[in-house]
This record gives structure tokens, sequence and C-alpha cells, in this order.
């Protein structure tokens, strides 16, 4: 692998002070170098890559946190050498608030979840790597009122399984992973309502990652502050639930909520931020079981802990904080799965997610 890699970072204000940064990251010091960066998304949330595209997508809305406006995704290409990006063209995203994007492994299909319209889409990727219009919409209803703790669906992330087959919707507001059927060549999504499952009554699940084996998936439960464990494997698309363990020591009785998590490339490993706690937690994973053994807590080394990102041999994790204003990079052991802060890192404000882009 090369030693280094690009960064790409969401700066979420309004006007020109929102945009995407391009860092180059030095992978064996941690060391952060802003090199590049657009403006042309305003109020840029969440990122996801097409890298054999050498394509960028980039979710953002009008306004802050809460106005109501239809959500706009965005494709750029990205040049390499200098992490110069150039807007290909916008798409609408289907709804409202859109907090997570995410191109299946074909590179055929986006992935859309528009958090306050309780929606997901699916948008096909043309051959440029530009985006086609919503060819999928799916509308969550509003729960009936007392049946769930919260009427409004809030679709918060929405993720494709490793081979491509099906995606999973983490449904903040009701508690629930939704499974779909995806066929990436068409963008089509189809609702998979025997594989869709419950969690905890007020866990809120969030973020959602898939073990390198496809067996397990793996949920942060933000308002639960929790990871939720599910098998995945005795039937494509169903999941059945194998634990629940908090992301904290129980004897922590203050506030938090888990935001996202991220799987080692070893699959050894698993790790949470906790913002609030400003933290992130480190699990080992039972490979044979997929439970989760909390193994260390460590400072964020800033204030609210928002995104993950890991390098692919699994030696370098970073953070990004989004209240702290700045994203920090972590060593990682890979006999132990321990992390520790190199000193290196940006600052830039709000930050909310960042990628990483070997540039191949």
């Amino acid at each position: 692998m090369a030693p280094t890699m690009l960064a790409f970072v969401t700066s979420c204000l309004v006007g020109e002070e929102g945009a995407i940064h391009v860092y180059r990251l030095d992978i064996p010091t941690g060391r952060l170098e802003e090199i590049n960066r657009t403006t042309e998304a305003a109020y840029p949330f969440f990122l996801a890559l097409a890298p054999q595209r050498k394509v960028l997508y980039a979710v953002h809305r009008a306004g802050p946190y809460g106005q109501a406006a239809d959500g706009q995704v965005s494709a750029f290409s990205i040049r390499p050498a200098t992490g110069q990006l150039t807007l290909l063209n916008r798409q609408s995203s289907g709804g409202n608030m859109p907090t997570y994007l995410a191109v299946d492994p074909t590179e055929q299909c986006l992935l859309v979840a528009n958090f306050t319209g309780g929606s997901v889409a699916s948008l096909a990727i043309a051959q440029d790597g530009r985006l086609c219009k919503a060819t999928s919409l799916f509308q969550f209803e509003s729960a009936p009122t007392g049946e769930q703790c919260h009427e409004l669906p809030y679709t918060h992330s929405f993720v494709t399984d490793p081979g491509g087959g099906h995606a999973l919707c983490a449904n903040l507001g009701h508690d629930k992973v939704v499974s779909f059927k995806l066929d990436a060549e068409a963008a089509t999504l189809q609702l998979n309502e025997s594989g869709s499952v419950h969690t905890d009554r007020g866990s809120g699940p969030r973020h959602l990652a898939f073990h390198p084996s496809s067996r397990f998936v793996f949920v942060i439960n933000e308002t639960g502050g929790s990871v939720t464990v599910f098998s995945c494997d005795a039937i494509p698309g169903r999941l059945q639930e194998i634990q629940t363990i908090p992301t904290l020591p129980e004897s922590y009785q203050g506030e938090y909520q888990p935001a996202d998590v991220k799987v080692a490339p070893s699959g050894k490993f698993l790790y949470g931020t906790n913002r609030g706690h400003d933290s992130i937690t480190s699990f080992s994973i039972d490979q044979r079981t997929g439970k989760l053994s909390r193994l260390d807590v460590v400072s964020s080394r800033g204030a609210n802990p928002q995104h993950l990102a890991i390098v692919p041999d699994g030696s370098l994790l970073v953070c990004a904080n989004r209240l702290g204003n700045c994203v920090v990079t972590f060593h990682m052991d890979a006999d132990n799965g321990r992390l520790r802060a190199t000193g290196m890192g940006a600052e830039l404000r709000e930050p909310t997610c960042l990628l990483l882009y070997g540039g191949e």
C-alpha cells in the first residue's frame, strides 16, 4: 500500500465556510496536509466514493438542521495527483435532510437516506460517474402514537451488504433495521420485510457496519448507547440478533450518544464513537460467534466524535470531531486493537464525514 492517501472531509456549514476539504494523509505518521477544497456543495454533510470511477459523491442541503428543504446529491470527479474535485452534476436526494450515502460494490447505484424526510432512495450511476434521477424512492410511514418512541421514522443510514444484493436502512425513529433487495444494475429497491428486525425500544439505531466475512452486521445505537450484533449468513437479507453491548462501562452514568461504527479490515476489532463522553471504544470480535468484548475506551481528542475512517492495512484510524473542530489520527495495534494518538491532525470547522481514497 502507498504511504499516502487522500482524505476528503466535509465542513458542514453554510456559505463559503461550508466545504469539502482534501488532505494528503501520511500513513506512517498520521500527518494531514490540506491540498485542495471545493465549496460547490452547500452545507455538505456526508460522502461516498466510487473509487474505480474516480468519483466522489456528497449529500448536502440548503441550510442547518431542521430546515425544510429537499436535499441534493452532487457528483465530483477526482484528480488523484492534486485532489482537485470537479463538479459533474447534481440530483435531488428525494427527501428532506439527507444524512447518508453509499455506493454499491459494482459502482452502478447510489443509495441515499433522508433523515427528516423519512425516506430512502436509489440513483443510477452513469458510465462517467454522473447521477441519474432517483429510480426508487421508499417513503416510511409515521408510526401510530405510542407504538414507537418516535412517531416519525428518521432514516439515518443506508448501506449495501458486501455482495451488493441487499441493502439495510437504520430507521432510528422506529427502532428498526429495514432490509431491501437491491438490483444494482437497474438501481431499484424492493422492501424485504421478512428480513427486517426491530432493535430494543428506544435504542435508536444510527449507523451499520458489515464484518469482512459478510457473516455479521454491527449496528450502533444512538439513544441506547450500545452496539447490537446480528448474524446475516443463515438466510441472505435476513438478520438474527446475537448480542447488544453498551459502548461504555455501566459505571458511567453521564449522557452520551454513539454516532459511528467501523470494523477493522482484519475483522478482528470494532470501533465506535461516543459523543458527549467524547471517546472511541474498541471491541474485539469473536470470529466464530460475532460477539463483542470491550477492550478499551480512549479520548477522541476533541468534542463530539462524529465519524471514523480506517486505512486499508488497518494501521491508522482517523476521527472527525464535529464540535471539537478537528480531525485527529490514531495508530492502531494490529495485535490487540488498541488505539494510540499520533499527535497529528488538522483543524477545520464542524467536520461531519471523512473518507479515505488511495487514488488507484
